[in-house]
């Protein structure tokens, strides 16, 4: 297919009618007299006649040609012959979307090698005078020949990266903005659903998918171990899954050294496994998918903190406090003793409220005072008031 590195001179071959115009608005039909003395002069004049409109044509069609030759050299046309190079200097940026998704295989082939072999063909067709940039899933154009641009293709992999199509796009168009030469973008991509957004700004734009089909995929999307730290007893981990396949996948936990639970589950089913755990500190779980295609999401780790239930002291003549530590202590979340109180200053660490009565603030104030705390609790305010802490306790 022909190009033109300057199509918006071809409009100019409408120039190319101007000598036709003057070719028929200049014929003369010159009179007819006749002279009984010329009339043997007849058959010479018209074959003298036949050769001057052939010239004519012929004079006709050189100046038509001149102009369309002239304006065609203008539009800098160019058209591929089977070798490298041959096109006009252009500004290109290939987008190669490496992002998680280009790990999948199908038909034992990995996404991102075709789409790294497209890739290497567009370098391949690339001139010195061409102007190249390469942005992949970090979202960073990169300028350069296409030597160093390929030597990056080759060393890609795929990236956890989420890609947005759209706002790569855009930035694609950005850097265009500032070149002088023609520009196009190329996006190479397996198009994933949730990558491709609308974009911004305007310009032509080639977009290459791979032709085999991907297969459904499950990955985990997230694993929440609910509030920690954990006790001796245990608790319960949920798993979520991401993906097309609906049909149920199997995963396995792995607490520690061990396989604790296996369980299936699908993408629109979360799983909650309860765990028990009896080891203390930090302790590593592992969630496993059965493998499929795409492996890169099939795994995920996370930590547990698995401590004992703190040690505390409360006044269980207050209601309020009473009700709240007899759900924590069911839970095993808390369990009496002297590591903490709770509601008033004891011996060790506290967490102090202030009294119902005003007047037992001084004595308060007196004894954090001689524990060296620097801090004191002023009057009640019964006037509504926004400021910060320092206001209110002092300093």
């Amino acid at each position: 297919m022909i190009s033109f590195a300057a199509p918006w001179v071809l409009p100019a071959l409408l120039a190319a009618a101007v000598p036709i115009l003057l070719h028929l608005f200049a014929r003369r039909e010159p009179p007819e007299v006749e002279f009984p003395a010329v009339r043997y002069l007849s058959e010479t004049a018209r074959v003298h006649q036949h050769r001057l409109n052939l010239q004519h044509l012929l004079l006709l069609l050189a100046r038509t040609l001149l102009v369309v030759v002239l304006v065609l050299a203008a539009a800098g046309p160019s058209a591929p012959s089977g070798s490298a190079g041959q096109h006009a200097s252009t500004a290109l940026v290939l987008v190669l979307d490496n992002s998680l998704s280009s790990g999948v295989t199908a038909g034992g082939v990995a996404t991102l090698d075709r789409l790294r072999e497209v890739a290497r063909g567009v370098l391949d067709r690339a001139t010195p005078a061409d102007a190249l940039w390469l942005v992949t899933a970090d979202g960073v154009p990169r300028r350069g020949p296409p030597g160093d641009l390929r030597q990056i293709i080759d060393t890609l992999t795929a990236s956890p990266r989420r890609l947005d199509l759209g706002e790569t796009l855009g930035l694609a168009r950005d850097v265009l903005a500032g070149e002088q030469l023609p520009g196009e973008v190329m996006l190479v991509s397996d198009l994933q659903g949730s990558a491709v957004t609308p974009a911004r700004g305007a310009g032509p734009v080639t977009v290459v998918r791979p032709e085999p089909a991907v297969p459904p995929n499950a990955g985990i999307a997230a694993v929440s171990a609910g509030p920690q730290p954990w006790t001796a007893a245990g608790g319960a981990i949920t798993v979520f899954l991401a993906g097309a396949d609906t049909t149920g996948v199997p995963l396995s936990v792995t607490v520690g050294p061990r396989r604790a639970r296996q369980a299936l589950a699908a993408p629109e089913r979360p799983v909650t496994l309860p765990l028990q755990v009896g080891e203390r500190g930090w302790v590593p779980v592992t969630v496993e998918l059965a493998p499929d295609e795409l492996r890169a999401d099939d795994r995920w780790s996370l930590m547990l903190r698995v401590a004992p239930p703190a040690r505390v002291r409360w006044n269980s003549a207050d209601r309020y406090l009473a009700a709240a530590f007899d759900v924590l202590r069911e839970g095993g979340r808390v369990a009496p003793g002297t590591e903490m109180v709770i509601g008033e200053l004891g011996p060790g660490p506290s967490l102090v409220l202030p009294p119902e009565d005003p007047a037992r603030l001084g004595a308060l104030n007196r004894t954090l005072a001689a524990r060296g705390i620097s801090w004191r609790y002023g009057a009640r305010s019964a006037v509504p008031a926004r400021t910060d802490s320092s206001a209110l306790l002092g300093s």
